[in-house]
């Protein structure tokens, strides 16, 4: 799946995307938040998710109320580390990043 776009539209429940172990990279895609629900993007394995200001995160999510719909999340990996970064529709937008 490598390269591809993946829209997240019509869901009418919490969404939660498992990324790829990180051994199985080199792999790069998008996820396009199109719905008005709760979107986490985890990684497989605790602790291995780089993200904005954290380098062992566990997820990155569009979570606040009326702050969902049109973020992106580009995830970049090369078979040694996975990063999740948040592309944010608005300056009003945030993301949740979680760590264990």
């Amino acid at each position: 799946d490598s390269g591809k776009i993946f829209l997240i539209s019509g869901a009418t429940a919490a969404v939660t995307v498992t990324l790829p172990a990180i051994d199985t990279g080199p792999f790069k895609f998008e996820i396009v938040h199109l719905s008005d629900v709760d979107l986490t993007v985890a990684s497989a394995a605790a602790d291995t998710l780089i993200t904005f200001n954290d380098l062992t995160a566990d997820s990155v999510a569009f979570s606040t109320s009326s702050e969902k719909i049109g973020g992106v999340v580009e995830v970049y990996c090369n078979g040694t580390v996975i990063a999740a970064l948040a592309r944010i529709a608005s300056s009003y937008q945030n993301v949740t990043i979680a760590t264990a």
